[in-house]
C-alpha cells in the first residue's frame, strides 16, 4: 500500500477504540520481539488517549489507525516513549513520516529530544533526510535464561564489601554513584538524568515507584558498601512480564572497577531474579561500551535485538 494516502493526526483527535488494532499489534510485538508485558503501557495509552491528555501522532490511512508515537515532555526535554507501525504497513516513508513529525512538533517546544525506539525497523540513517538530524548510538538488547549455567562466584576484591538488598535509604548513595559513574560515560550522552545527582535521583525514583520499566523487584536489587559505608557498587531489576526479569541498571563506582564487583552484582541479581520466580534477564547496553558488552557475553547473555538511541540537542 503505497504511503501517498497516510495523515498525520494528533493522538488528542483519536478515539480510544480507533487505537485499538495497533495497540494490541504493538503489544504482541513486544512480546514477540523483546519478552516484555505491554499491556499496561497499552492501557494506560488508552486511558490518557481517552482524557484527551497523551502527546503524539497518529498514522492514519482510509480511516484506520496504522501507526502511533507518543512524547512526554519533561522541562527543557522530550522524551519520545514509543513509535510502532503495524505489520503489512512498516516501511521506511511511514517511519520517516512519524518521527519526523514528532521531530517538527517538539523541537519548537524544547531544546533537547531523546528517543530509544525498539520497535522501530529502520535505522536513522535511512530517515530523517529533511531536518535536523540526530546523534545516534547503536545498542543492544540482551538476553539469558535464569536456569542452566548458573554463574558460579568467582573471589576477588569486592569480598571485603558488605552487600545489601535495595532500600529507599540508600536512594541518595544511589543517586550520587550514578552521577560519578556516567560522568563522561556515553550512556550520559543518551540520557542526560546521568549528568546530575538531581536527574539521577529521578531516573532510580522512576525505576523504583514507577512501572514502565516493570515492576521492581527489591529483592533483587542489591548494593555494595566498603568499610566506611561508601556505595561501591548498584542494581536495580524489575519484572517486565511474568517470566522475564530486567536489569534497569548496574554500576560500580571506579576504583572497584577490576576487583570482580561488577560479575558478583551482576551474579546476585540474576540469582535474585531466579528466586523471585522469573526464568530468563534482559538488560540493555550500548554497543560502544565494549567492556561492559564483554561482561555480559561472559555472563551468559547474548543479543536478541539490536535498536538505536536518538538524541536531538
Amino acid at each position: 500500500m503505497s504511503p501517498g494516502g497516510s495523515e498525520l493526526r494528533a493522538l488528542r483527535e483519536i478515539e480510544p477504540a480507533g487505537l485499538e488494532e495497533v495497540l494490541t499489534e504493538a503489544t504482541l510485538a513486544w512480546e514477540r520481539r523483546l519478552h516484555w508485558d505491554f499491556r499496561g503501557t497499552a492501557d494506560l495509552i488508552r486511558n490518557y488517549v481517552a482524557m484527551q491528555a497523551l502527546e503524539g501522532l497518529a498514522l492514519v490511512e482510509r480511516g484506520r489507525v496504522t501507526g502511533y508515537c507518543y512524547w512526554v515532555e519533561e522541562g527543557p526535554k522530550t522524551l519520545l516513549g514509543d513509535l510502532f507501525v503495524r505489520e503489512g504497513f512498516r516501511d521506511r516513508e511511514r517511519e520517516d513520516l512519524l518521527l519526523g513529525g514528532m521531530v517538527k512538533v517538539v523541537r519548537r517546544r524544547v531544546r533537547r529530544v531523546e528517543a530509544q525506539l525498539m520497535q522501530m525497523e529502520c535505522r536513522a540513517a535511512a530517515l530523517l533526510r529533511e531536518g535536523p538530524r540526530p546523534l545516534v548510538f547503536p545498542r543492544l538488547f540482551m538476553m539469558r535464561p535464569c536456569a542452566g549455567g548458573e554463574m558460579e562466584s568467582r573471589r576477588g576484591g569486592w569480598m571485603e564489601l558488605e552487600f545489601g538488598t535495595w532500600s529507599m535509604r540508600w536512594m541518595e548513595a544511589a543517586a550520587r554513584l550514578i552521577a560519578e559513574v556516567y560522568a563522561g560515560h556515553v550512556d550520559s550522552e543518551i540520557n542526560d538524568q546521568y549528568r546530575t545527582v538531581g536527574g539521577s535521583a529521578r531516573f532510580v525514583q522512576n525505576i523504583v515507584q514507577y512501572p514502565g520499566c516493570g515492576e521492581f523487584v527489591p529483592r533483587a536489587s542489591f548494593v555494595a558498601r566498603d568499610g566506611q559505608g561508601m556505595m561501591a557498587g548498584l542494581t536495580l531489576a524489575t519484572r517486565v512480564a511474568a517470566r522475564t526479569g530486567h536489569i534497569a541498571q548496574i554500576c560500580v563506582r571506579g576504583e572497584w572497577r577490576g576487583s570482580g564487583l561488577a560479575y558478583e552484582m551482576l551474579r546476585r541479581t540474576v540469582a535474585g531474579l531466579r528466586e523471585a520466580g522469573v526464568e530468563e534477564v534482559s538488560l540493555t547496553v550500548t554497543e560502544e561500551n565494549e567492556r561492559a558488552v564483554a561482561l555480559y557475553e561472559r555472563s551468559g547473555f547474548h543479543p536478541i535485538h539490536r535498536f538505536e538511541a536518538l538524541v536531538w540537542e
